[in-house]
């Protein structure tokens, strides 16, 4: 790497995932664990270096999911609390990788999210999440 550290890449998005058959909230948490894996090893095939990759997924009255990925040597972990079966998951996904520009990272997961579809035969919804910034205003309190 030439002695300068890699810059840092983010990505964050909202997706929303559809079946047409109602799945367990079981199958939920495997699909939201399949796509973390997806990114971590696309990310290491491309040569970079994971901050992490990190996931709430909500679905509704069937529960939810937090899912944690920082290596592609490891499965993604999950956490939280399935109540029932459900036909869609809304996803908010965080990704921090270095070695990466952003465009390449933001088609990284685009492509992956695609394949998670085929796979288990979903339908989904991305929204990319934009920087916003906020402007502080300093008061003179001196007065």
């Amino acid at each position: 790497m030439n002695g300068k550290m890699p810059d840092l890449a983010a990505y964050a998005g909202k997706l929303e995932l559809y079946s047409l058959q109602v799945l367990t909230d079981t199958n939920w948490e495997q699909i939201g664990k399949t796509l973390l894996n997806y990114i971590s090893s696309a990310c290491q095939a491309r040569g970079c270096l994971i901050g992490h990759i990190k996931g709430f997924m909500n679905l509704g009255e069937a529960g939810y999911y937090y899912l944690s990925n920082v290596s592609s040597d490891q499965e993604t972990s999950s956490r939280g609390e399935g109540r029932g079966n459900t036909s869609k998951s809304y996803l908010d996904l965080n990704v921090l990788v270095y070695g990466i520009e952003k465009f390449e990272l933001n088609d990284l997961v685009s492509r992956t999210t695609a394949n998670l579809a085929d796979l288990f035969s979903l339908t989904y919804n991305v929204q990319e999440a934009h920087h916003e910034h906020t402007h502080l205003l300093q008061i003179d309190s001196s007065n």
